[in-house]
């Protein structure tokens, strides 16, 4: 999948991996980014893999029972509960995400982190784009609210993604007869 044509792609920074442009988001006519986390790992290797861990550690544990080592036994059994654990938190926040969306004379992000979803909206003819740094999050701010977003984004991708976001409002702050047909 090549990068969209108003995009230069570039080896260096994956863009088309981390966030997504669409003209047609949730069946009304917007701009979208889809800001996600990068999990490589489907749901089923992840259980497969930590199927393979605690097969290992039960049979280690066995092992030891039989030379005589009950105590072996307990700490695997610790350590596949520790496991179990790390792998229900990773499971909870592997679909965070943040959703910015541009349409008509709004701007909304939608932040997911775990089971919470945080929307805030911004009137698109106030909002200012603010990067305070080349790692820093990209601000968005209107008048008084402010939302800090790219969060899932590598720190070298968050100019590129603040410099599209500028254009996409420059471009809906115009009037609409002086907007380029598309």
């Amino acid at each position: 999948m090549a990068a969209p044509p108003d995009r230069p792609p570039s080896p260096a920074l994956p863009v088309r991996d981390r966030f997504d442009r669409s003209d047609d988001c949730d069946g009304c006519p917007a701009l979208c980014w889809q800001l996600r986390r990068n999990c490589r790992l489907t749901p089923r290797q992840l259980g497969l893999a930590f199927g393979v861990v605690c097969t290992f550690h039960l049979l280690l544990a066995l092992g030891f029972w039989a030379l005589g080592y009950p105590l072996v036994s307990l700490f695997a059994g610790i350590e596949v509960a520790a496991l179990a654990a790390a792998l229900v938190v990773h499971a909870r926040h592997v679909l965070d995400r943040e959703t910015i969306t541009l349409a008509a004379d709004r701007l909304c992000v939608e932040r997911h982190c775990g089971g919470r979803v945080e929307r805030i909206e911004l009137p698109a003819a106030w909002v200012r784009v603010h990067t305070d740094g080349p790692a820093a999050l990209v601000r968005l701010s209107a008048g008084e609210r402010s939302v800090c977003v790219g969060r899932h984004l590598v720190p070298a991708q968050r100019p590129l993604m603040a410099r599209e976001l500028r254009r996409a409002l420059a471009g809906a702050q115009r009037p609409a007869e002086d907007r380029p047909k598309t």
